[in-house]
């Protein structure tokens, strides 16, 4: 019986940007966590602060107009250039390692490096497979990286100078957390991958020839979430096949066996949690349907 292909840990050139007794180490790991979490869950927090300091009068509430300012600014003011060192630097901590096994495995001989569409499935709750064994996954980044000579193209195509680092694979994310949320924000732009879930971004990327990943399930997805269950979501909304057949895309499945064991949640109301979710979504309304995988091309 032929076993599925296991991703080989890359091989970790001196480390320039991290000591070697923390790179790639259970500590790395739980650094990356421990700064990326509170961005990310964290987000509303700031606002939230900068209302409360506004009531307080006298120099808080100073505090909290430029708090606000602040905010206004990361959000609208400003979009911070990319920074290749941030995306190195996250590889050698190597997020993976915080965790007992987190690896790929599956068809990875069949990956495309190019006009490859990667569905991730399921959310979880803070998304472990797809930004452990995807974004800030060197393995997977390098093998979805095409050629170098196609590299030189698409970087052409996305406006980045000659000799530029090759940023990856553009991962997309909800545009309520991506753009609106500060920080976070700031971490996203640095990253030069995690870009907005929108029609527009998606089909500019899809142009370019850039391979792209995203969770189609989104927020239901995570609504369905229960702890030792596998469970994801598929909606009646058809814009991701319509675009990759637009544009030539692959379509390659990806979905991380684990996930459901990674949080305990409150799994009942489903029906009106479900309503809410698909009524505060960026995209109109669908019809989710819980559904088992019966073939992937890719297990994370």
């Amino acid at each position: 019986e032929r076993r599925p292909a296991q991703a080989s840990a890359p091989r970790m050139p001196s480390s320039t940007l991290v000591p070697g007794w923390l790179a790639g180490t259970f500590a790395g790991g739980l650094l990356v966590h421990c700064c990326f979490i509170p961005l990310w869950v964290g987000c509303i927090v700031p606002p939230f602060l900068a209302v409360y300091l506004l009531f307080c009068g006298g120099l808080r509430m100073l505090a909290g107009l430029a708090l606000i300012g602040l905010i206004v600014y990361l959000d609208f003011g400003i979009t911070v250039r990319w920074r290749p060192w941030f995306m190195r630097l996250i590889y050698e901590l190597n997020m993976t390692r915080y965790y007992s096994r987190c690896e790929l495995r599956g068809a990875l001989d069949a990956v495309k490096t190019e006009r490859n569409l990667f569905m991730f499935h399921p959310h979880g709750i803070l998304s472990v497979g797809f930004v452990c064994n995807g974004v800030w996954n060197r393995a997977f980044n390098d093998l979805a990286s095409p050629p170098a000579q196609q590299k030189a193209i698409l970087a052409a195509r996305m406006g980045d100078p000659p000799g530029a680092p090759w940023r990856g694979t553009a991962f997309m994310i909800a545009q309520n957390l991506r753009e609106w949320s500060g920080f976070f924000k700031v971490l996203c732009d640095v990253s030069g991958r995690l870009e907005s879930a929108t029609r527009q971004n998606l089909t500019r990327r899809m142009a370019e020839g850039r391979n792209v990943g995203i969770i189609p399930g989104g927020f239901e997805d995570a609504t369905l979430h229960v702890q030792g269950r596998e469970r994801t979501a598929m909606s009646d909304r058809k814009g991701l096949i319509k675009y990759a057949l637009q544009h030539g895309y692959a379509l390659t499945p990806i979905y991380t066996f684990g996930e459901s064991e990674t949080y305990a949640t409150f799994p009942y109301l489903l029906k009106p949690r479900l309503w809410r979710r698909a009524s505060t979504s960026p995209l109109p309304p669908a019809r989710p349907r819980v559904r088992g995988l019966r073939r992937a091309s890719l297990l994370s």
